[in-house]
């Protein structure tokens, strides 16, 4: 269940996200914070019980559960310091966004959390999940520039519209679109920025959307409509979106081990089955960088090229390798010797890219992420065995230098091609 509370004694239990009220642990002068709380089968005590919210209002008003027991929470944040966690956006847009956050079987950590919404008013209301965990949230917003992603209405018609998007497993927004005529959608009677309505279903392969909710727009957008003219008044509203079925598979990776000149680092490489997808991927790397010369790299699965993604997640292997000092350097009637200082480790950061399915075609095959090696810092330095008229040189021959590169891991199939830039 979730809700909203401003009572800082609720109920929670160890361990998990949010054990306090808002930040200051006393619900910032009452403000309160949205909740989520799961009870065990016997309803005799919680599986877990947090809060989750900032310093501003929240309000927990959609919660969905897949078959891991993650939960996804959708609701309402007036805070700038709402709990974030691999956000697709990061900033509060307006004085109030949606958010979207999903919560793992233990309620210990968000998996991902994101705002959703624009420079004005916006909030999530409903939110449904897939067989993939994709996510399928609706709600209510008067933004102009609320986030659009292959949207079948691009712009808000007027007052408060509908909205409906979709949130990959990596917490990328994929679908996102407005819904409304000229006036007012998902509105009730009494107004107002808390009074957003609207409910979303989804079926288990995610290629039927279904959406309710209310209007007051006589040319609210209709498609082979059953009722094709307002009775007067508000009228309830039902829009199905059709996604296409074709088989797809999602892409993530992890940070990898930190890695010394002339060692190995490793990553694990995660493709997940979307839409039954069963056909075998060949994971290819590359990198590229100003440095030379560049570090190397390898994909396996785990000894296997190439692989075939499942709904649980079929893992692969990274490898990259730098370029340590390989033999002393020698000079006419002097000896050099390459020594290596200690080096700071190396990060693969914005692993959480993942295939995303265009809404107009099929898409299989081809999927490629850009991880930006952000802190390879070799720092070579050598000395001589004894003294020289001739500076020593300023860098090891042949080693890996310091900078920043791109490693891009590509998934093909036998199939269609086709890229995703980071």
């Amino acid at each position: 269940m979730t809700g909203l509370t401003q009572n800082f004694a609720f109920p929670t239990t160890p361990g998990v996200l949010q054990p306090t009220c808002g930040t200051d642990g006393t619900c910032n002068g009452g403000i309160p914070d949205a909740f989520v709380t799961v009870v065990n089968t016997a309803g005799s005590n919680f599986v877990y019980s947090t809060f989750l919210g900032g310093s501003g209002q929240d309000q927990g008003l959609g919660i969905a559960v897949d078959s891991s027991g993650d939960a996804y929470v959708t609701g309402l944040t007036r805070s700038s310091d709402f709990p974030l966690q691999s956000a697709s956006q990061k900033t509060l847009g307006g004085s109030q966004n949606a958010f979207v956050t999903q919560l793992n079987p233990g309620g210990t950590a968000a998996v991902y959390s994101t705002y959703l919404g624009g420079e004005l008013s916006d909030a999530g209301t409903s939110v449904a999940v897939d067989l993939s965990k994709n996510a399928y949230v609706t709600g209510q917003t008067s933004s102009t520039k609320f986030p659009i992603v292959n949207a079948t209405q691009t712009t808000i018609g007027g007052g408060n519209d509908a909205f409906v998007s979709e949130i990959n497993v990596a917490g990328s927004l994929i679908f996102s679109t407005y819904l409304g005529g000229s006036l007012n959608e998902n509105t009730n009677a009494s107004g107002g920025q808390l009074a957003a309505l609207g409910s979303i279903a989804v079926d288990g392969p995610g290629a039927n959307v279904y959406v309710t909710g209310n209007t007051l727009s006589t040319d609210f957008p209709r498609t082979a409509p059953e009722q094709k003219t307002e009775a007067g008044g508000i009228d309830a509203f039902v829009v199905k979106y059709a996604f296409p079925t074709a088989p797809d598979f999602s892409i993530s990776a992890t940070t990898p081990t930190t890695v010394a000149p002339g060692t190995s680092g490793t990553s694990t490489v995660t493709l997940t089955a979307i839409n039954a997808y069963a056909s075998s991927v060949n994971l290819t790397c590359a990198v590229t960088g100003t440095g030379s010369p560049l570090p190397a790299c390898s994909a396996t699965s785990f000894g296997t090229n190439p692989v075939t993604p499942t709904v649980g997640g079929a893992k692969s292997t990274l490898t990259i390798t730098t370029t340590g000092a390989s033999a002393a350097m020698v000079r006419p009637s002097k000896l050099f010797y390459a020594m290596w200082l200690p080096i700071a480790g190396m990060a693969l950061v914005g692993m959480g890219f993942s295939s995303a399915r265009t809404r107009r075609k099929k898409l299989l095959g081809f999927v490629m992420i850009g991880m930006v090696v952000a802190a390879l810092f070799l720092m070579p330095a050598c000395g001589s065995s004894s003294s020289s008229t001739t500076p020593p040189p300023s860098g090891c021959s042949g080693c890996t230098p310091a900078g920043s590169y791109t490693v891009t891991i590509t998934g093909t199939d036998a199939n269609i091609f086709r890229t995703l830039s980071p």
